[in-house]
This record gives structure tokens, sequence and C-alpha cells, in this order.
């Protein structure tokens, strides 16, 4: 189910990317022909945007790679990493736009072939919004973190392709030229805002960071007396871990794992991420005195 999970995202990503492409391409072209700094930075947005959904499909092609020698936990965090380096390219291409903003503003210039500007803007924005819907519903139902890498850049691109748009209309209609400039410099900043998510979130994923409350769960289950050094990882989408658990020192092995079982499909029921867990039993007597070893007696009073 995961395999095929995974290879779903895959071609999802990989029809983003093109569908990403060919309208960068096309924006580019017309802002050039338009003499629109907006446009051509929405275009670099785009091509930006798709470069993410590149990395993510080559990301999601490694992450189905059953674990091997080398790698023993599988290859998931692929997925991750692919996220990460699409947010570095995603700030560069941040900063070739301020750049080129800022030369804009020096000299402001009024479009030409008003029309056709407005007529590719309403395109993308259109495009923008269905693609970015899709990839939404599609990042929830496989739970991918790629893909909603994938859906922050679509609001954003979204969100960008109407500036373009409101600019175009002011400098071609109105002949407020500074509004290409200040498109442009807002769509570089709504690149960086999103890289610095991705960046976050990924970052905290390769450092092993995650917060999910399982040993609530394991205590609720009859017969576990106590849970202790509880340890959780990210692996791309899914989530593995292992657990303590102490039960009564009387109690026969084989109701002891029972109980760890227990554990372990409760946990995988009401967290559907997790697809490892591992469960090591103590029994009440070991555990306490291990307690008491390491109980720091307080110096005696003169």
């Amino acid at each position: 189910m995961r395999e095929s999970s995974l290879k779903e995202s895959g071609s999802i990503a990989k029809k983003a990317f093109l569908i990403a492409t060919a309208v960068g391409i096309i924006e580019i072209l017309a802002g050039f022909f338009s003499l629109s700094i907006a446009l051509v930075a929405d275009g670099f947005h785009s091509l930006a945007l798709a470069m993410v959904y590149l990395i993510v499909w080559i990301g999601l092609r490694l992450s189905g790679r059953a674990p091997d020698g080398t790698f023993h936990f599988g290859y998931y965090r692929f997925e991750t990493l692919g996220s990460l380096i699409a947010a570095f390219f995603m700030a560069a291409f941040g900063g070739i736009i301020i750049y080129e903003s800022y030369l804009v503003w020096l000299e402001p210039r009024s479009l030409v072939n008003a029309g056709l500007a407005l007529t590719v803007a309403l395109g993308s924005t259109t495009v923008a919004t269905c693609v970015t819907v899709w990839i939404e519903k599609a990042s929830r139902k496989h739970s991918s973190t790629s893909l909603r890498t994938g859906v922050l850049n679509g609001v954003m691109d979204t969100a960008s392709a109407v500036a373009v748009f409101i600019s175009i209309v002011l400098n071609g209609y109105f002949g407020i030229q500074h509004a290409d400039s200040i498109a442009g410099v807002l769509i570089a900043l709504a690149i960086f805002a999103v890289a610095y998510s991705i960046m976050k979130e990924s970052s905290l994923v390769l450092v092993d960071a995650c917060k999910c409350a399982i040993g609530d769960v394991a205590k609720s289950v009859t017969g576990i007396k106590e849970v202790h050094s509880i340890r959780m990882r990210k692996l791309g989408p899914y989530i593995v871990g292992d657990m303590h658990i102490v039960v009564a020192g009387e109690m026969l092995v084989r109701e002891a794992e029972s109980i760890a079982t227990q554990v372990e499909e409760k946990i995988k029921r009401e967290f559907g991420d997790v697809i490892e867990f591992q469960i090591r039993i103590e029994s009440d007597d070991v555990n306490n005195k291990r307690s008491q070893e390491f109980t720091v007696k307080k110096p005696e009073e003169n």
C-alpha cells in the first residue's frame, strides 16, 4: 500500500512539474514581449515551483526503494531531503527577482501589449488555482510531506499571479509604472516565505524532531503500569519508533506479549502514519530496582 501511494504521488508530482514548466515559459515570453517584470518574475516563480515538483518527483521515486545494507530504514527521507534542496533553489530565484525588480524601479517603463500580458496573467492564475486544489487533495490522500510542500508553493503561486494581474492593470491601463516592480518584490518575498517554511519543516524531520502523543495511547491499555523511553522519528510521510512498557513482575510471558501487541495495534490504528513500532517489556520489579539505583541521596544534615 505504501509503495503504491508513493508511486501515485510521484506521478502527480511529475504532471505538476510539466504543467508548471509550461506556464513559466509562457509567462516569461509574454513578460519580455510586454516589458512586464512582474510577469517575468511570476514566470520564474512558476519555474521555481516546477523545480520543486521535479525534486519531489525524484525524491518520491527514491523513497520507494526497499531497505538495504546501507539504508536500514529505507529511502523515505530522500523525499524530505528533496524538499530541502528545492527550498534553496526557490530562495535563489527570489534573490534574482528582487534584483531585477530593483533595476526596473530605477528605470520605470510602461507596458506594451498589455492585453497579451493580461490574458496570460489571467490564464496562469486559473491554472495555478486548479493545480493547487488538485495537489492539496492528493497530499491529504497520501499523507505526503513533499506534496504538501507543493501545496504551499501553489498557494503562493496563485497569490503572485493575482498580484501580477493587478500590476498589469495598474501599469497598462492607469499608467502607474512602479506597480510592476512592486509586484515583482512582493512575489520575491512570497517565495522567501515559502522557502523558509519548507526549510524549517524539512530540517526538523532530518534532525528527528517529532511530536506525537503516543505515550497516552499506551497508558490506556489495561495491564500497563508505566511507559517510558519513548522514541519517535519521521521517515518522509511515515513514523517509526519504540518504547518501554512496565508490567507486573508476576505476569506470564504470553500475557505480557499480548499487551504489547495490543499497544502496537492501537498505536497504528490511531496514528495512521506509524508503519513500525517496537515495544520492550519490563517487569515492575526490575524497573523499581533501576529507579532506586539512580535515586540521588540528599546529604545528611550535621
